[in-house]
């Protein structure tokens, strides 16, 4: 049987919190190898006071409720992911960007009306000088992740999972969307975030809710 909206949403809740506790129980595996015997390989290696996250679809979900679930998240990207999980009510109080892709424009399609207004209600209750929401014109969901390479670009295009805009373009402009923000906000480098992002790359938008 067809699961309803709301049996759907409880399942994804349940499965993102189960993610979630997967990445802390690799986090704790990090900070004990970085506190190991001296002669250890990553002992004292490891910056556990600089840790982000970033995640595609339910990654990005995923990114988000762990940056609410765990204070060593310093800052995380949720990549054209629709939130799930307690951090929709809670919300962050840590640096956090989404970039989405063009096509949650659609707002008569009902899951980018539901992504939408998730994402805002997160959005709006970060500190207003450590979030950020951008978009690249062209895109489609699977222009952030390998797929749009190996799969049949026309045959992708006709389906809606990538845009028009070339495929390793938009995978570089998104590695570099992602650098930057992590540069600004974990390596603390001076930087017009994402000013210097929109100058250089024109397929950037700003997306202001």
């Amino acid at each position: 049987a067809r699961l309803s909206t709301t049996e759907q949403d409880l399942r994804s809740d349940r499965l993102i919190a189960l993610w979630s506790a997967a990445t802390r129980f690799v986090l704790d595996q990090m900070t004990r190898l970085d506190n190991a015997e001296p002669t250890g390989p990553f002992t004292h290696r490891l910056d556990l006071n600089a840790v982000g996250i970033f995640g595609h679809s339910f990654g990005g979900a995923t990114a988000a409720q762990f940056c609410h679930d765990d204070t060593r998240c310093r800052a995380g990207i949720d990549i054209d992911g629709m939130p799930h999980g307690t951090v929709i009510h809670d919300g962050l109080n840590r640096p956090f960007l989404f970039l989405t892709a063009s096509d949650h424009g659609d707002t008569a399609d009902p899951a980018n009306r539901a992504a939408l207004a998730s994402i805002r209600s997160i959005y709006r209750g970060i500190p207003a000088d450590q979030r950020c929401w951008l978009t690249i014109r062209g895109t489609g969901h699977f222009n952030f992740s390998d797929q749009s390479l190996l799969k049949d670009p026309t045959l992708s295009r006709l389906a809606g999972m990538i845009g028009p805009l070339d495929q390793r373009h938009a995978l570089a402009v998104t590695t570099d969307i992602i650098r930057q923000f992590f540069d600004t906000y974990l390596r603390r480098q001076r930087s017009r975030f994402p000013g210097d992002l929109t100058e250089r790359q024109p397929e950037i938008h700003l997306v202001q809710p």
